[in-house]
């Protein structure tokens, strides 16, 4: 019997071995593509779950909205650093999709460039012992990845800076400089600024560590001012535009504020004295100091936090068992570490308003380290180093759970909160009044967003001023479910639950005083 497999078709099943599978999906090619793929599948998995809308989202929707309905200023009188707004408002329109639904298409987008240019950046800075799968694993890893149907336009500021950096790095390494790469630098901050305005305090530093560089002083200098040829003159330009009262730029307005010392250092020291006050007159004068300490000390701690457990555990034990990276490349992700942190310092002290994913981009850098220990303790497991081969083992073993957890499809226990809101919206008369403790129930149910009620107080104050008849919907804690009933005379008309939540929605109608 003659063979019926032809030389050309063995030649491909020969392409198609498991050897050669193995060599393509963990080299860079194949690790971006499956990694991407990864990504878009817990994406896709979460949003079939119904995942609800988060507060900020509401914000960034209706600003979309706004810009749909009347343009540029309409949306920036809704949030006035509309950028991310204005993408999601047109890939609306051009698609047909809703503005939710294009709001998660878009960060899709985002998330799939992050973790691209995060495997990008570990490879340029290490090309010689580099493991791209070791990054992407890492990076499947990192939790905030379980928020990424979230919109937030942070997904938007730390995928073009990631992005960014790659390129700076390429840059730095390179002993010419490629004009390329340092227009690339700057254009992918550019973007970044849109998104979040601190981007624009990036472009300005991050190019002074070439000057420190082990080089002549005069490629130093040239170095550096290519790495900001365009977009120094631009920000400088835009400042002295705002700063003539000639244009209003939303929140480029906040550089004027974290750029002065002395408006930065004037809501320091009013919050120090405040803080004083609750001291003794033996410790009083040591609060600014205590304060000073405790924003450094918070903005590290987030940082760390972003990681998670594991991923922080990995880190400092890598870094105590083969020390931190000092190859050159890993001294520019040393610097931008600092600069960033040195960014959310300013601003903690400016606003203190302590949010952990504004140390979200001093967390991917971070990261770099832990792909780089981890790769370290690979090599060492190759080696048949017994312990190291453990210690592979359950790092592996970690991160392989880890990412699986993040990909896989997580019981949305919040869904009640959307069918509250639904319910209002099909089963409540438009004219007829409703008053919500929760600005989701709002998005929801289609209505205008009432008065903040916070408190029950607020709820019982506010309730004494109005005039029946009208609804009333409320999102409360367990433990005070029983104070938000003693506030109507009658059982709730409809009430929401999840046997996951430590809360539920009540539903009261509420017809005579």
């Amino acid at each position: 019997m003659t063979n019926s497999i032809g030389p050309s078709h063995r030649s491909i099943f020969a392409r198609l071995s498991p050897a050669s599978i193995r060599a393509w999906s963990t080299s860079l090619t194949g690790t971006r593509l499956l990694g991407a793929v990864a990504l878009l599948l817990s994406m896709m998995l979460a949003a079939s779950m119904g995942e609800i809308i988060n507060r900020d989202g509401i914000i960034y929707v209706r600003s979309a909205q706004a810009f749909l309905d009347d343009g540029l200023s309409a949306a920036m009188e809704v949030y006035n650093w509309p950028a991310y707004s204005i993408l999601i408002a047109l890939l609306s329109g051009m698609s047909g999709l809703s503005l939710e639904a294009a709001a998660h298409l878009v960060n899709a987008g985002l998330m799939v460039l992050l973790l691209d240019s995060f495997i990008r950046l570990c490879r340029q800075l290490d090309p010689v012992s580099a493991r791209p799968w070791i990054a992407a694993l890492v990076f499947l890893t990192f939790p905030p990845l379980a928020h990424s149907l979230e919109i937030y336009r942070d997904w938007g500021y730390l995928a073009f800076a990631m992005f960014a950096f790659t390129h700076l790095l390429r840059f730095w390494q390179d002993d010419v400089g490629q004009i390329k790469d340092a227009l690339l630098w700057q254009g992918g901050m550019f973007a970044a600024t849109l998104f979040r305005v601190e981007g624009a305090a990036l472009l300005v530093l991050a190019p002074l560590a070439l000057i420190f560089q082990a080089r002549p002083w005069r490629a130093r200098m040239w170095r550096t001012f290519l790495a900001s040829s365009w977009s120094l003159p631009a920000l400088l330009l835009g400042i002295a535009l705002l700063a003539l009262g000639e244009v209003q730029l939303g929140k480029f307005r906040d550089l004027l504020v974290y750029s002065n010392p002395s408006t930065v250092f004037g809501a320091f020291n009013d919050v120090a004295q405040q803080f004083s006050s609750a001291l003794n007159k033996y410790s009083d004068d040591f609060a600014p100091h205590m304060l000073a300490s405790g924003i450094v000390t918070v903005a590290t701690w987030m940082a760390f936090k972003n990681l998670g457990a594991f991923i922080g555990l990995i880190t400092l034990f890598g870094a105590y068992q083969f020390g931190l990276p000092r190859q050159n490349g890993h001294r520019l992700i040393y610097a931008l570490i600092g600069i960033v942190t040195l960014i959310v310092i300013t601003f903690l002290a400016a606003r203190l308003i302590i949010v952990g994913r504004y140390a979200l981009l001093a967390s991917c850098l971070l990261m770099t380290i832990t792909v780089w220990v981890s790769t370290r303790l690979f090599e060492a497991s190759k080696r048949n180093r017994r312990g190291y081969r453990w210690a592979w083992l359950v790092v592996f073993t970690g991160l392989v759970i880890g990412a699986l957890v993040n990909i896989g499809a997580r019981p949305d226990y919040k869904a009640y909160i959307r069918d509250a809101g639904q319910w209002i919206k099909h089963s409540v008369p438009a004219d007829t009044l409703v008053i919500t403790n929760d600005f989701i129930i709002d998005y929801y149910a289609e209505r205008p967003h009432g008065p903040k009620l916070d408190r029950l107080d607020k709820v019982r104050d506010h309730l004494a001023a109005t005039s029946p008849p009208y609804y009333v919907v409320l999102r409360i804690k367990d433990h005070d479910m029983d104070e938000a009933r003693a506030l109507f005379a009658t059982d709730p008309a409809k009430e929401f639950r999840s046997s996951r939540a430590p809360e539920g929605i009540l539903i009261f109608h509420v017809e005579t005083p």
